[in-house]
């Protein structure tokens, strides 16, 4: 079977979505033939390629108005029809990878299998109106019709099929993100060290983090990610990483006492899930998923940036507590998002 996964992004970006798309077609190429059409962002990259077996195909994209919203090029069609795939996934309704994936898939293969993955949960979070209006309109447009014409839709939290169900009253099938559970290790003593992973971008509540270590000098925070915020700002107590190879990552989650995450909008938080798998206390913001999962105390709002300097205040050379709540997120995830689950699930989908 010839499956193709349309993606926004792609090895070698890393986020949330990227990984799960990673994982899902890893498992994937080892029963079928898979390929992965999307944007190119770094000219550097060739326009194809086979990794790990997955074949990778990248198209160039006009960048709407500068907000790093891309349409994509004529090549993108060409390519797909050349693919031929009995199986369509696309990934999250609000880019347009998707819609135009969609819409030729539908028109082309009438017959063959579309399933769409829902990343989101809510319209795009901004403060400039024109933006937060414009994103609200291509879910009540296209994104609705991406609702309406895929055979299948999979939501990865019961959030995001609210979010659907409130655009079209259709069956959502949740499929909870997985990840892989390692052995626990066990934290080292107390050294006030808190690690970010994400896009350096406002959006992911990075210049909260910037304002409260100005002000927390007995936190030292490392900033795991890239994006145009990287290296904004020359403190003492920040550490700038830049890019860490995923499988790396595990190492510095592990070193730290607390992971910070104050985005102001996700869905849920792959970020979360593997820094909860790791056995470590997490710090985030109270939308999407994590109300779900990490503790009251550990919860706080978006933008916040006075709350998330009270919270650190309190847990400062708290090792009991950080402990005590890394164990609880362990167990949490080890029961509650087991990997192997998730790719099942996604290998019953292909069954018409």
């Amino acid at each position: 079977m010839k499956i193709l996964h349309v993606t926004p992004h792609f090895w070698p970006f890393e986020g949330g979505l990227e990984n799960l798309v990673q994982q899902i077609s890893s498992h994937q190429v080892r029963s079928h033939e898979v390929s992965v059409l999307t944007i190119s962002h770094d000219k550097s990259l060739p326009a194809e390629e086979i990794r790990n077996g997955i074949r990778i195909f990248r198209v160039s994209g006009k960048n709407i108005f500068s907000l790093g919203y891309f349409a994509p090029e004529q090549d993108f069609c060409n390519i797909l029809a050349e693919i031929n795939p009995d199986v369509l996934f696309t990934h999250t309704r609000f880019f347009l990878t998707s819609f135009v994936a969609g819409r030729f898939f539908r028109v082309n293969f009438p017959h063959r299998q579309w399933i769409h993955v829902e990343h989101g949960q809510n319209s795009i979070v901004s403060r400039n109106p024109i933006i937060y209006t414009g994103a609200w309109v291509i879910d009540r447009s296209l994104g609705r019709w991406i609702f309406q014409n895929a055979n299948k839709i999979v939501s990865v939290s019961k959030g995001g099929k609210t979010f659907i169900q409130q655009c079209i009253q259709r069956d959502v099938q949740v499929i909870p993100t997985g990840v892989s559970v390692p052995i626990r290790t066990e934290p080292l003593p107390c050294q006030n060290r808190a690690i970010f992973i994400g896009r350096m971008v406002r959006e992911k509540g990075v210049l909260e983090i910037l304002k409260v270590a100005k002000k927390s000098l007995y936190w030292n925070f490392e900033m795991v990610g890239a994006g145009p915020l990287l290296r904004s700002a020359n403190l003492p107590n920040i550490q700038w990483r830049g890019n860490i190879p995923h499988e790396d990552i595990a190492i510095h989650v592990q070193s730290a006492d607390l992971v910070i995450l104050p985005s102001w909008s996700e869905s849920l938080s792959m970020s979360v899930l593997e820094s909860c798998a790791q056995g470590r206390a997490v710090l985030a913001t109270d939308v999407g998923e994590n109300k779900n999962i990490l503790s009251e105390k550990f919860i706080f709002p978006a933008r916040m940036d006075g709350i998330l300097k009270n919270k650190l205040d309190f847990l400062q050379n708290q090792f009991e507590i950080l402990s005590k709540e890394g164990d609880k997120n362990y167990e949490y995830v080890k029961n509650h998002h087991p990997l192997d689950a998730m790719l099942s699930a996604y290998d019953t989908l292909l069954v018409p």
